[in-house]
């Protein structure tokens, strides 16, 4: 995100034409800073949990992650829609 779409969303916010629930900035209003921490030193893949949470929530995301490696790490296939 550029500071110019950060200054608009921010502007937007302010004036009350996003909700926040909608507004990317505030994503990581409420996570815990540890977490947050993790998430900037890449110990937690931020795209891959918000895939996990999509598919549970029944909504199916591509690229998803479908496959074990053979030291059973997940592998990262991209099905086609």
């Amino acid at each position: 995100m550029t500071d110019q779409e950060y200054e608009r969303l921010n502007r937007a916010a302010a004036e009350g034409t996003i909700q926040d629930d909608k507004n990317p900035i505030f994503l990581f209003a409420c996570t815990n800073t540890v977490l947050l921490r993790k998430i900037v030193q890449g110990q937690i893949d931020a795209r891959e949990m918000a895939s996990r949470e999509l598919e549970n929530r029944g909504i199916p995301y591509t690229p998803r992650y479908s496959s074990h490696d053979a030291k059973g790490n997940r592998i990262l296939v991209t099905i086609p829609e």
